[in-house]
């Protein structure tokens, strides 16, 4: 190795992060697998625009911007090159980041949760999904806060149900709240009914409220756990036909983040 070569492999080891180097190790050594498939002999703006050009093909905008970074931070060391501020890659860019369209994932609106309670099959282990929806939909709770609710905690007063959330886990002094569940002039997607009818499944009313059910639809004394519920939305999504991460706006329940239950209300004021 010569002492110019030594001198700029010792400059590089100290200006780059020893975290982020085999990020930059990689992108350096992509661009010049390109050049030597290519047969580029120079570091010229029009080599590193092909280059640029070849990821485009089937990369992000962000991971292109991060390529060309790591690149050129390589080209300033060994040969006092900087492409990311010629115009030809910036005019380039910009017209890339403006036809660029990201994946959106599937968002989980109002039409959705109608769709898959008139729509879905009517078992007695597909009421309990709905009822969880539902619930979880009208008081934007947490899986935890909903598989603790007991029979005792979902009442009805003869138009709405009210429901009373007992434990969460942001409620440290332990004193819960309550909120109500108005029905709906359209029977098959009637929040109320449809938690009446579950609730009749059981001649016991009596424990928590979210139990398992016999192959043939009978209720069992086996409670539904956490990590069974976090499969609810799996199922929801497969009828469907979503695909990707859910955008949950409304079922908050599914949700494994602490998010801000106040975030919610003035979602579910409008339903």
């Amino acid at each position: 190795m010569s002492e110019n070569n030594e001198i700029s492999s010792q400059f590089k080891e100290a200006i780059l992060d020893i975290k982020s180097k085999p990020v930059y190790d990689k992108w350096w050594s992509r661009y010049n697998d390109f050049k030597i498939m290519h047969s580029h002999q120079n570091n010229s703006i029009s080599v590193f625009l092909d280059f640029i050009k070849y990821l485009a093909e089937d990369k992000k905008v962000s991971t292109i911007w991060q390529a060309a970074s790591c690149i050129n931070k390589f080209l300033q060391i060994d040969y006092n090159i900087s492409h990311i501020t010629n115009p030809l890659f910036k005019a380039y860019m910009k017209q890339l980041s403006k036809s660029y369209v990201p994946k959106k994932s599937d968002v989980f609106s109002m039409h959705d949760v109608e769709k898959y309670m008139r729509e879905s099959d009517k078992t007695t282990e597909n009421l309990s999904v709905k009822v969880c929806m539902i619930i979880g939909l009208y008081g934007a709770l947490r899986i935890s806060e909903l598989t603790y609710l007991h029979f005792d905690d979902v009442k009805s007063d003869g138009a709405n149900f009210k429901v009373i959330v007992r434990q969460s886990k942001t409620d440290q002094a332990g004193i819960g709240h309550e909120f109500m569940i108005p029905p709906s002039p359209v029977a098959d997607i009637c929040p109320c009914r449809h938690i009446e009818a579950y609730i009749n499944l059981f001649s016991v009313k009596e424990g928590r409220l979210f139990r398992k059910f016999s192959k043939e639809g009978k209720p069992l004394a086996q409670v539904i756990g956490v990590n069974s519920m976090a499969n609810y939305p799996k199922k929801v999504a497969e009828f469907l036909g979503m695909t990707g991460l859910l955008v949950l706006l409304f079922l908050t329940f599914f949700n494994h983040y602490n998010v801000s239950r106040e975030l919610y209300w003035p979602l579910l004021s409008k339903i």
